[in-house]
């Protein structure tokens, strides 16, 4: 009989090898990671929890693997399961160190392991392949980590067990057994540390990257706490002067004076995190036009991004909507027809562009716009002339900004109010501009945040000697900060960017430091045209109201803040409490606030009935 200890002793190469990779991984993760407040017993919950993981991997790994023992052979054909099994093993391996590079990779850009931005990615392999490759020597990489594999492969297989004898099905059903047991136990969250580096580090990124792909929608209802409809209205309601109508969030904002004309441009800045600029004490001059333009426009520097991608931060400018768990709505089904910045201005005549220098079937974003009232400028658009620099994700900024002037001055020729909502792309790994136009060597953010910040400069320039000008509203505004993680889970410091509104004949500057948050510039720009209308937005007017509030989130985890507190609601119904210290970092509450946790919900919830309450009424 071909017992459970030969099945063992088949694998044990594999197993001994996955292991020792998985700890020398951790391992260097701690190295490179902010772990001064990690202690002894946290790093024996790391490896301990991490070897649980990893023995959960290994399984479904090996379920792979086995399949090969149920091949039956005379024993004239076992050389062909010794090539078969010499086959596998070089695969395995290269899986392995494969993932292992791609997860260091992942680190450094994101300080995480393999979540939900891994899955987006590997659905747009197309531009994400394109970007390794002109971020890291990518072939040169893959040609190594193959002669790794096979020199590893071969050194090792002297040690492996080729020869199959017996019954092979019993080990086989209780390894599947066994798998299925592990999924229902265990989670991507039997880790609940304070530090999320600890979460994070005692996690297998395999089994990270399939957890996010089988967990990417999440039901509000089923994973979070919840509230009764009656309750969470009779919030909402407070934290509005205008009564909503019955069973919605629809509510009548009235104007007193006429309605104006003006043109908005909305300048969508790929992560521009607010430590960037001089005035949140960056003293690098990597902003220097922005640093400037600060004293000329209406400059907000308490504000919050909603998310860590730049889905999120579309979703929450264009829709004035808080985030949601799972998928951005700017990628999920049905989101055709919502009540948007962009709808209210074209029932007033506007006429609505997106332009975007890469593809915009990326993210959904062409069919999210063109479903919502915009004319769709992106690369496919740019003609060869038009084009000076691009890179994976599309033309450099210049270009961009350069197509949108062209195309605004066609829209004026017309005679057509426009709203344009333009998203840049050049501050994103690989960091790649023209020569000559910055004083920096390209493919460092430093230098891709300035070479932005003199094309924004430039674009601003040359828009003043246009006649549509000075009837013209600039918004600067970051989809998202450039790196969102910290030692908590969710980290409001690393969620912070700026906000400019800028129109020198329309605004006179001023500096607003209060609270706010993306979902609160729709309703703004709305303000200053003085436009009536029947809202759906969650936003407020910044420049009449102060929200004092502001909506942080990842693909899982939904924080609140108000004042100094913050609440972060996460799967299985959990809630941790956050208070700003003197140093104004956001620390563990033991103490929970109530009304602070029963706004965070109605928020929330009623967002994620987007369809039921955000839809076009």
């Amino acid at each position: 009989m071909y017992k459970l200890t030969e099945f063992s002793e088949t694998f044990r190469v594999e197993f001994f090898l996955f292991f020792f990779i998985q700890v020398a991984l951790r391992l260097y993760l701690l190295s490179i990671s902010d772990t001064d407040s990690i202690s002894f017993l946290n790093y024996i919950t790391i490896f301990s929890y991490g070897f649980l993981y990893d023995l959960v991997t290994f399984g479904w790994i090996l379920l792979v693997l086995s399949l090969t023992t149920l091949i039956w052979l005379t024993q004239e054909e076992i050389i062909i399961f010794k090539i078969l099994r010499f086959f596998v093993f070089f695969t395995f391996i290269l899986i392995i160190f494969l993932a292992t590079t791609s997860e260091i990779i992942f680190w450094y850009e994101f300080k995480s392991r393999f979540n939900f931005i891994a899955v987006d990615y590997l659905v747009y392999t197309d531009e994400v392949i394109k970007n390794l490759m002109q971020s890291y020597a990518f072939i040169e990489i893959l040609i190594g980590l193959s002669i790794g594999s096979l020199m590893t492969a071969v050194v090792l297989f002297k040690f492996l067990k080729t020869t199959i004898n017996g019954n092979r099905l019993l080990p086989f059903a209780i390894l599947v057994l066994f798998n299925f047991a592990s999924y229902s136990f265990v989670n991507n969250d039997l880790v609940n540390s304070d530090n999320r580096y600890i979460n994070e580090i005692s996690k297998n990124g395999l089994y990270s990257l399939f957890s996010a792909y089988f967990h990417n929608d999440l039901s509000y209802e089923e994973f979070y706490v919840t509230l009764d409809e009656p309750a969470r209205f009779n919030i909402l309601q407070s934290k509005f002067k205008q009564n909503f109508h019955e069973g919605s969030i629809i509510r009548s904002l009235k104007s007193t004076v006429k309605e104006k004309k003006h043109n908005i441009v909305i300048i969508i800045v790929e992560s521009l995190s607010a430590e960037f600029l001089s005035a949140f004490g960056n003293t690098l001059n990597i902003t220097p036009y922005l640093d400037d333009l600060k004293d000329k426009s209406v400059f907000f520097t308490n504000m919050y991004a909603t998310g860590t991608r730049t889905v999120y931060g579309l979703a929450a400018i264009t829709l004035s909507i808080p985030p949601i768990p799972g998928n951005s709505i700017v990628r999920r089904p049905e989101n055709e027809d919502m009540f948007s910045l962009g709808g209210v201005l074209k029932a007033k005549g506007y006429h609505n562009q997106f332009v975007y220098g890469g593809f915009g079937y990326f993210d959904n974003m062409n069919y999210f716009f063109q479903n919502n009232g915009y004319q769709i400028i992106d690369r496919a658009d740019f003609k060869s002339k038009e084009v000076t620099f691009s890179n994976a994700w599309g033309v450099c900024d210049e270009d961009l900004l350069n197509k949108a002037l062209r195309e605004i001055d066609i829209l004026h020729e017309k005679s057509l109010p426009f709203f344009q909502v333009i998203m840049t792309t050049s501050n994103h790994r690989p960091f790649t501009f023209p020569a000559g136009r910055i004083d920096l060597t390209a493919q460092k953010r430093e230098s891709a945040v300035k070479y932005t910040d003199y094309a924004i400069g430039k674009f601003l320039e040359e828009a003043k000697k246009k006649p549509w000008f000075d009837n013209t509203i600039f918004v600067i505004i970051a989809d998202h900060a450039a790196s969102s993680c910290g030692k908590i889970a969710l980290d409001p410091n690393k969620h912070r960017i700026p906000l400019f509104l800028y129109a020198p004949k329309i605004l006179t500057p001023k500096i607003i430091n209060n609270l706010s948050s993306q979902i609160d510039l729709a309703p703004t720009l709305l303000g200053i045209l003085d436009i009536e209308y029947e809202t759906q937005f969650y936003g407020l007017d910044l420049l009449r109201e102060n929200p004092n509030r502001a909506f942080i989130s990842n693909y899982r985890e939904m924080g609140y803040i108000e004042n100094d507190k913050m609440v972060v609601l996460s799967p299985t119904r959990q809630k941790k409490f956050f208070i700003k210290d003197n140093e104004e970092q956001f620390v563990a509450l033991e103490k929970e606030d109530k009304n602070l946790l029963e706004t965070a919900i109605s928020y929330f919830q009623t967002a994620t009935n987007w369809r039921l309450y955000s839809k076009k009424h």
